[in-house]
């Protein structure tokens, strides 16, 4: 039984594949300097959520991202927000 592509692969599975090679997407955080944005460490971006989400004690916090189809981001997204 052949699936709906026939055999082949369907226009999500190849745009995933090529945002594996987009040569303008960034590849570490950047931040908002005056009008300018310069890039930025993991460690800074981490500090600087912590310090924003230390004053919502109890208050509900929403993660919006796009569609998720990785089962390993699946597993750790519930595990970050506890």
């Amino acid at each position: 039984m052949l699936h709906f592509t026939g055999g082949g692969t369907s226009a999500r599975v190849q745009a995933s594949v090529l945002d594996l090679y987009d040569t303008y997407r960034n590849r570490f955080p950047t931040r908002k300097v005056g009008d300018k944005f310069e890039e930025s460490t993991y460690e800074f971006l981490d500090k600087t959520i912590g310090e924003a989400l230390t004053g919502l004690t109890g208050k509900q916090i929403v993660f919006l991202s796009s569609s998720i189809v990785s089962p390993s981001t699946k597993d750790i997204i519930p595990n970050s927000l506890t």
